[in-house]
């Protein structure tokens, strides 16, 4: 490989965080066509993957305070 061919850091890192910013658009986007925001659908997300749990076990997946927790569960149930 010629050195001319080899991408800077800089120039990756710019590349990189416009792909993160575009897969956060869609998946934003596609969150939202589901009708949930995005903290209900980490907690579901969570479940999904860990299995039941406790109110306090999502909590500390997903980081949220204990009263966006409750009001997350609330919306979900």
């Amino acid at each position: 490989m010629k050195k001319s061919d080899r991408i800077a850091a800089p120039r990756l890192w710019l590349v990189i965080a416009k792909i993160y910013r575009a897969l956060s658009l869609l998946a934003e986007w596609s969150i939202a066509h589901t009708g949930l925001c995005r903290t209900d659908f980490a907690a579901l997300e969570a479940l999904l993957h860990k299995g039941p749990l406790t109110i306090s076990q999502i909590q500390e997946k997903v980081r949220l305070a204990s009263g966006s927790m409750t009001a997350a569960v609330d919306r979900l149930e």
